[in-house]
């Protein structure tokens, strides 16, 4: 729920939205304290009050945010449900979660302050790689949840970040653990989701180089076409890391060795092109519009009107508006990618 993954939401076409339930992770900076927590929490709330009439459902996970830090309130989940009570997100819970998170949720549903009768459990990969491992706690787990008043149960599969693995090995894990899971009559549904972008993107693209990088999640995906699809459904990072990273240098010395990144998703593949140090390269900041200028004469860019991100891009080759930022950049290429995910690609359409 980064501040522009959610203004990617705001300009959605009209007709993403019937077909989409976004997944929240609540975002964590190493400087965070107490209050800034409470602020996040509340800020998120009142976002996601706004677009109530577009989004009326979505998950909402405290993946990112240490123990640590919310013990030292009321638990970061009692905050999150009072600060969206009313709103109809589902929870998220999981494994490897503490106890006091999982009682927090329990509680939450026991009182009457959800609105959801549907709890999600993510799962990562060292959780899937064998249901007999896990069986008995998934079982205490859902037994206790339905106790609490919960009614349905959705299984995310979370392949995190899987550029660099084998779909093989994760499509055979996964058929393996959905094929025992699904016995049991358990989850409704199964959302099978991963991401092919890393934290540090240098770890894919080199500075000043472009290159198309295959997404090994959707690979994955094609791999166990076979199950029901009214059962099991694909989860989209976009393009962004599942893997938060902070750069661990003086914000005066951010410019020296932060570098363009332009992202644009087609077929099953993501177009990234990268630029020098905004600092010393001659063009600096305007490097991204000579990258969006190269985008858009690609045989695969998808023109303008499809969606704000084409706009933003066709603009920005243009050399008009003001200067694109790091941050700036995600806005529009988020919506560029929902909107084709959703409107075009073979998983979707």
């Amino acid at each position: 729920m980064k501040a522009n993954e959610y203004g990617a939401l705001k300009e959605l076409p009209a007709d993403i939205y019937p077909r989409i339930v976004p997944f929240f992770d609540l975002p964590h900076k190493k400087e965070r304290d107490l209050a800034g927590l409470d602020k996040l929490i509340a800020d998120s709330s009142r976002k996601m009050r706004r677009l109530e009439s577009r989004i009326p459902q979505f998950f909402l996970d405290m993946y990112d945010i240490p123990d640590s830090l919310a013990s030292q309130g009321i638990g970061v989940f009692n905050a999150v449900a009072l600060a969206f009570q009313g709103q109809n997100f589902i929870p998220v819970a999981g494994l490897d979660r503490s106890p006091t998170y999982i009682s927090s949720i329990l509680a939450a549903q026991a009182s009457g302050l959800l609105t959801s009768k549907t709890l999600a459990i993510r799962l990562v990969e060292d959780d899937f790689q064998s249901y007999s491992a896990c069986k008995s706690d998934l079982t205490v787990l859902v037994a206790s949840a339905k106790s609490a008043g919960f009614e349905d149960f959705i299984l995310v599969l979370d392949m995190r970040v899987c550029v660099s693995k084998s779909p093989n090995d994760l499509a055979s894990a996964l058929l393996k653990f959905i094929g025992s899971v699904t016995q049991t009559s358990i989850f409704s549904q199964v959302i099978i989701t991963g991401s092919s972008i890393t934290a540090m993107i240098v770890q894919l693209v080199p500075t000043e180089t472009t290159q198309t990088v295959e997404r090994v999640e959707i690979q994955t995906f094609n791999l166990i076409s076979s199950l029901p699809n009214n059962l099991v459904g694909f989860g989209d990072y976009t393009i962004v890391s599942p893997d938060y990273s902070e750069l661990d240098v003086p914000k005066e010395f951010l410019r020296n060795i932060t570098a363009p990144k332009l992202c644009y998703s087609y077929d099953d593949v993501h177009y990234i092109d990268r630029g020098g140090a905004l600092k010393t390269h001659k063009l600096g900041n305007r490097q991204y519009n000579s990258m969006a200028a190269k985008l858009i004469l690609e045989p695969f860019f998808r023109k303008p009107g499809y969606s704000f991100g084409e706009d933003f891009l066709v603009e920005k080759a243009q050399g008009q508006g003001k200067l694109v930022m790091p941050s700036s950049i995600l806005k529009p290429t988020i919506c560029a990618h929902m909107t084709y995910m959703v409107r075009a690609h073979r998983l979707f359409v």
